[in-house]
């Protein structure tokens, strides 16, 4: 099998697990979503040696840890379970910033689709794939914002220093947003 074919086939079950509730573990205040962290984990590894950007990892690894960090303290700030910030990170803003902006944009791009076209499209399905906003008009266009918001930073940061790197920004920016969204109760 290709090493394309792997990519693909890890992107839709990470978009399933995204989506479809399946096995998780039960840590009391905490649960990890054993499918959908299996499925990140070979998305990450399949896009790496796809790409051939190995010496790229060590790179976007520490910056993945800064940004976690950065995270967690501004969660401690806010007065925010640290674990719950972190967990949230990984599981739902870079999963999200992954199938958004990495698996959905750059196909659209490589069509040669114009950039505010795709940025509104991808702004509109994160915000469709949200529950909350059919009972919360305003929520949904907080979202759709957020959304838009989003996806310019990652099609910035991707221009400049790539894909991986946009994934990351969008993804810290991403958690950012939930964060303040906690703290003022509106997610």
């Amino acid at each position: 099998m290709k090493p394309i074919h792997l990519l693909v086939i890890s992107i839709l079950g990470l978009a399933i697990a995204k989506v479809v509730p399946g096995f998780h573990l039960d840590f009391g205040d905490y649960y990890l979503d054993i499918e959908r962290a299996v499925f990140l984990i070979a998305v990450i590894v399949v896009f790496y040696f796809h790409s051939g950007s190995l010496r790229k990892l060590g790179h976007h690894a520490i910056l993945l840890f800064v940004l976690l960090g950065m995270s967690s303290l501004a969660g401690l700030v806010l007065q925010l379970d640290p674990v719950r910030v972190l967990v949230v990170f990984v599981m739902t803003a870079l999963v999200e910033e992954i199938l958004l902006r990495a698996a959905l944009f750059e196909p659209l791009i490589k069509r040669g689709i114009k950039s505010w076209k795709i940025i509104l499209g991808t702004a509109l399905f994160f915000t469709l794939v949200h529950p909350a906003i059919y009972s919360d008009y305003l929520y949904g266009v907080m979202v759709l914002v957020t959304g838009i918001l989003l996806g310019a930073i990652y099609l910035n940061v991707r221009q400049k220093v790539g894909i991986a790197y946009g994934v990351l920004w969008a993804s810290a920016i991403h958690i950012w947003i939930i964060l303040l969204g906690w703290k003022l109760n509106i997610i």
